[in-house]
């Protein structure tokens, strides 16, 4: 049951910008993942309604609700990313820290849309340690 769970789980976390939780976030369902957690990990704690798992890393500060701040400085950068994985009624989400890009041309530069596409394509390549 375990394996299968996680292997859903890992299915279904996918790469999204802040348009994408923007909804979420209005009703108050999206849950910060700190980036030293696994987020599939953490969705599992959830899914299994393991509240001792969950409290320490909401105690720890690693499992939080997005602060104002936050919530302000996302609707300015919309295209801003992060790992995503829906765990009703929970939306957790992971900043993606974006690799420095080689850049060719100095005077030219990426645009979100091919920022986007390298993130999302280093996640997809990034193996999942916790198998």
């Amino acid at each position: 049951m375990e394996s299968s769970l996680r292997r859903r789980l890992t299915e279904d976390r996918a790469q999204g910008m802040w348009r994408d939780l923007e909804p979420h976030a209005l009703r108050d369902a999206v849950l910060l993942v700190d980036e030293s957690l696994e987020i599939v990990d953490v969705g599992m704690a959830l899914a299994a309604n393991d509240t001792d798992r969950a409290q320490a890393w909401i105690t720890a500060g690693k499992l939080r609700r997005p602060a104002r701040e936050e919530l302000d400085a996302w609707h300015e950068d919309p295209g801003h990313i992060f790992t995503i994985l829906i765990v009703q009624p929970f939306v957790l989400a992971q900043e993606t820290r974006l690799p420095s890009l080689p850049v060719e041309d100095p005077e030219g530069g990426a645009t979100l849309e091919e920022i986007a596409r390298f993130a999302a394509q280093r996640a997809e390549d990034k193996p999942d340690s916790t198998d």
